[in-house]
């Protein structure tokens, strides 16, 4: 995320302090720029999905201490449609990792089924907020071979093919 303020000029101003909060965690610290003669740019590089929301100000810190917020700017990260991504690594032994994102509030079901198409076990089963989600598969108890595991959310619907192999 690359962000950018014009800066305000003043004489009085000590440093600017860029801060970002995410969906349920406070304010923090990313940075301290003492050159507040120009505008402000930052790129962040370090948040992890699934937060949704991220936001950003910047705090003006004066030579007397006191300070000011500059406005907030608010990255959404909500996705736009619902998906279901091939699992990774594919094949996997005994572990893999499937992705998905759902662009509303809804009731999803991820569920993984043999080649015969036997349901061998339910990933996920719940109502969702809107999101990008993780979800991990164990196939430990299971023997080499094909699986395929199915998505459903909404109207949404896919099925993906994973293998397993011991």
């Amino acid at each position: 995320v690359k962000l950018v303020w014009d800066a305000v000029i003043g004489l009085n101003f000590m440093q600017f302090e860029i801060e970002k909060k995410s969906d349920e965690n406070d304010w923090i610290t990313l940075a301290i720029i003492k050159d507040t003669s120009q505008s402000v740019s930052y790129t962040d590089t370090v948040f992890t999905i699934p937060a949704q929301n991220l936001e950003y100000r910047i705090k003006i810190v004066n030579l007397d201490s006191s300070f000011s917020y500059s406005e907030t700017k608010l990255i959404n990260f909500l996705p736009k449609a619902y998906e279901l991504n091939q699992n990774y690594p594919n094949p996997f032994n005994p572990k893999t990792t499937i992705e998905y994102s759902i662009p509303i509030q809804s009731y999803v079901t991820i569920k993984v089924y043999d080649i015969l198409g036997k349901e061998v076990t339910t990933l996920v089963n719940e109502e969702k907020k809107a999101g990008n989600y993780k979800v991990n598969f164990e196939g430990s108890n299971l023997p080499s071979g094909v699986y395929f595991y199915r998505m459903e959310a909404g109207r949404y619907s896919a099925t993906k093919k994973l293998l397993l192999i011991k």
